[in-house]
């Protein structure tokens, strides 16, 4: 048994789409255009403080995570981590992971209806995604960077960790 909708309940439902993840990854468009993915950056984009993880930092990157939240920017964020390299000459090489809370029911199908189709979709090794959860990622370059949508397995696609990198 199929379900077909009229063509405007299609519509609505992408447009929908669309719209809710406008509302909940907006702030990622701040980080596409960026040089830099500085530490005040991040935490205005995402509305939450980050603090010095000195256990994981090293001589190479200094990384920062979520302290607090601050607002609710960012409430789809679960977790965040920044990696921002040391050496002054190797600005435009930091990376910012995000964990997304499942309980936003943020799909493939919404980051699709968002960005366009993927540019490139990865799917790990039965070895690699041992314990992630992770099925598939969808890969898209925009402006200066390269954002990583990575989703949980079929039936409901959910995202799970979005990644900024250059």
């Amino acid at each position: 048994m199929s379900l077909l909708l009229p063509a405007s309940s299609a519509c609505q439902v992408e447009i929908f789409m669309k719209n809710t993840v406008e509302s909940s990854l907006g702030f990622l468009a701040r980080f596409t255009d960026a040089d830099a993915l500085q530490i005040n950056l991040a935490e205005s984009a995402m509305g939450m403080a980050l603090q010095l993880d000195g256990e994981r930092s090293n001589h190479a990157f200094r990384f920062y995570r979520q302290a607090q939240v601050l607002s609710t920017a960012a409430s789809v964020v679960g977790t965040a981590e920044l990696r921002v390299p040391v050496d002054i000459k190797r600005v435009g090489q930091e990376f910012l992971t995000l964990g997304i809370r499942p309980t936003e029911g943020l799909t493939a199908g919404a980051v699709m209806a968002h960005y366009g189709p993927p540019q490139e979709v990865m799917v790990p090794t039965p070895q690699a995604g041992a314990g992630t959860g992770v099925s598939m990622t969808y890969v898209y370059r925009i402006d200066k960077r390269k954002l990583s949508f990575s989703f949980g397995p079929a039936p409901h696609e959910l995202l799970l960790l979005i990644t900024v990198d250059r």
